[in-house]
């Protein structure tokens, strides 16, 4: 639970400096600056998922000392990092040719350096993780994120264009190195002990099938929409689904980042596994259904009133975008539940559905509504994969049905009761202004407290307050 207090209070202050971060510099650039950093961040993305053999993970499994296992892991990530910068600066100019946008190119080369400066890391910090030490592993992401907003926004004041977010990027990938030496005492020197190496790629390649695929069904409707449409209808789809996104998707790695030790602890007892994954999942519904629900009632405010006009476009993506983050966000907690019981290729498998899903009805999707097209049916792939996932999940940990009824279809109900409300002050206010994205949001959340509240005592519903107790004990 501290460990949690600590992933949650890191995972709000990153989500809400950025949030802050992005409405700013929404104001300050344009779709188009933002679809040029979207082309190049898709090529970091497919290059360092073929690349991450999931290091952390291992080391963070095992259930031994990895101190042995620190610097031949260290000077493997290394290499991975040098290798990976290498071909992003090469391929470069192909990368830009495919998506029709010269100005890519430089963006690239400029950004392969973040990527070689990530391999510096002090190995040491991901004992922070696994020992569930996230007070230090706060300060260390919080030195990261910090400079990035911060030098991003200087950099959009004074240029004005998507160098004001490369020159972020750059300065976090430092800011991460120094500061890995910095909280973690543990000096890394680089070995290279073929055993270990050879421990910690058996246990990654399922990890790195994972990736793949994750990057695959993650970005392939990037990819489609950025060549099928240009760098600004890019630019406008990324922005509707990094906010669409964040709601569950958060909530999911706040907890997920501390389930996956839990698990790894907990693998000798289906009893408390079941509990501590309940828990997670409970948590993650608890906040995603409103969020999410939210989203979509407050989407045209949100865009025209809080963003600014140019952004009126991305109403309807960000509104198909929520449902896919919620289905994504539920569907997330089963990633770290199967890879601490050493089962980490079951994942991949619903990414492979996915997958397969986006490869025959995406481009047509796109052809037929474009933006639209394109959100939607990655809310119909993440709904037809999540669903069976969670399904999966509930039968390795042995759940009921009542269950079910706990972790998700209460907060679903609560949900519901929320939105008459928000649709009825909609209906009285001026609409897409910031006044009105306030009042909506403001009238969501109190409705949503009152309904949990009173499921809370008329009926067999358990609130997280409750919950945590469960946990708390269940673990102990």
């Amino acid at each position: 639970m501290s460990a949690g207090f600590w992933a949650a209070a890191l995972r709000l202050l990153f989500r809400a400096s950025t949030t802050v971060r992005t409405v700013i510099l929404a104001r300050l650039l344009s779709p188009d600056d933002f679809g040029l950093m979207a082309i190049a961040t898709l090529a970091i993305l497919l290059l360092e998922r073929f690349t991450q053999i999931g290091i952390d993970s291992a080391l963070v499994q095992r259930s031994d000392d990895i101190r042995p296992y620190l610097d031949t892991a260290w000077t493997l990530q290394i290499a991975i990092a040098f290798g990976t910068a290498s071909i992003l600066a090469l391929s470069a100019p192909a990368i830009a040719a495919f998506f029709d946008a010269p100005e890519s190119q430089a963006v690239i080369q400029v950004l392969a350096i973040a990527v070689l400066l990530r391999g510096f890391v002090n190995i040491g910090v991901v004992t922070f993780v696994k020992e569930l030490e996230f007070n230090r592993f706060f300060l260390f992401q919080v030195a990261e994120r910090g400079t990035e907003i911060v030098v991003s926004i200087t950099a959009a004041i004074i240029l004005r264009n998507v160098w004001a977010l490369v020159l972020g990027v750059v300065a976090s990938a430092v800011a991460k190195v120094i500061a890995s030496f910095i909280i973690s005492r543990y000096r890394p020197r680089l070995a290279w002990v073929r055993s270990k190496v050879s421990d910690i790629v058996h246990f990654g390649k399922w990890i790195l099938a994972g990736n793949i695929l994750n990057y695959a069904t993650a970005n392939i409707d990037d990819i489609l929409v950025g060549r099928a449409l240009g760098v600004q209808a890019l630019g406008l789809y990324r922005m509707a689904y990094n906010f669409s996104q964040a709601v569950a998707t958060e909530v999911a790695q706040v907890t997920n980042q501390v389930a996956f030790p839990t698990y790894s602890k907990l693998q000798d007892s289906v009893d408390r596994l079941r509990a501590a994954y309940l828990g997670t999942l409970h948590l993650v519904s608890f906040v995603g259904f409103p969020l999410a629900i939210g989203t979509i009632l407050v989407a045209s405010d949100f865009a025209i009133g809080v963003l600014g006009d140019q952004w009126a476009p991305i109403v309807v993506p960000l509104q198909l975008l929520a449902i896919a983050g919620l289905a994504r966000g539920l569907g997330a907690t089963i990633g770290p539940l199967f890879q601490s019981q050493g089962r980490p290729e079951i994942p991949p498998i619903f990414s492979l559905i996915k997958l397969a899903i986006f490869v025959v009805f995406l481009y047509p999707a796109i052809e037929w509504r474009g933006l639209d097209g394109a959100a939607a049916l990655v809310a119909i792939a993440a709904t037809t994969t999540g669903v069976p996932a969670l399904i999966v999940a509930f039968r390795h940990v042995r759940a009921r049905t009542q269950d079910a009824v706990q972790s998700i279809v209460f907060p679903a109900l609560n949900t519901l009761i929320m939105v008459p409300p928000v649709l009825l002050v909609g209906a009285v206010i001026p609409r897409d202004t910031f006044l009105a994205f306030l009042a909506l949001a403001i009238t969501g959340v109190a409705t949503y407290g009152l309904a949990v509240l009173a499921t809370s005592r008329w009926t067999a519903y358990r609130a997280p307050s409750d919950l945590i107790d469960r946990i708390r004990g269940a673990a102990a």
